[in-house]
């Protein structure tokens, strides 16, 4: 319940799937996660408990995803994927700032769940001038 706090947008962001450019669905220009599911994909740390979050939420349907390595950074699973060990799923502002210079796609996923609303959510009430100062910077970062 955050009917009581200051809402401010931060940034937008999609959920993208990262493969090897020759990967067979690499020319799409979209996919769904259920068509993923099919391939071997690549796990980081946090992977599998979005994926039983998203299952238990309903917006997963059917078959989980086959997870063949997990990594303990975004930064390895994405040379993982330019490797062709798998297909990793992030979203695409990660992708496209850690995969300079590495030969891969970046397909975004048309999943409901998929579109990202990141805000900065703060009281509403007295916030000291820096608080806010603060909350205005990162804003305008993101503009």
């Amino acid at each position: 319940e955050t009917s009581d706090l200051q809402h401010n947008d931060y940034y937008a962001d999609t959920i993208a799937a990262v493969m090897k450019k020759n990967h067979p669905l690499a020319n799409r220009n979209s996919l769904s996660y259920e068509e993923l599911v099919e391939y071997d994909l690549i796990s980081d740390k946090n992977a599998r408990h979005v994926e039983a979050m998203l299952q238990r939420s309903g917006g997963i349907a059917g078959k989980t995803g086959r997870y063949v390595v997990q990594l303990d950074s975004r930064n390895s699973a994405i040379r993982m994927a330019a490797n062709g060990v798998g297909i990793y799923i992030c979203t695409i502002k990660v992708a496209e700032a850690q995969s300079q210079n590495l030969d891969v796609a970046i397909i975004p996923l048309t999943n409901k769940w998929a579109k990202l609303r990141i805000k900065i959510i703060s009281q509403s009430t007295f916030q000291p001038p820096l608080v806010q100062r603060l909350i205005d910077h990162l804003i305008h970062q993101h503009r």
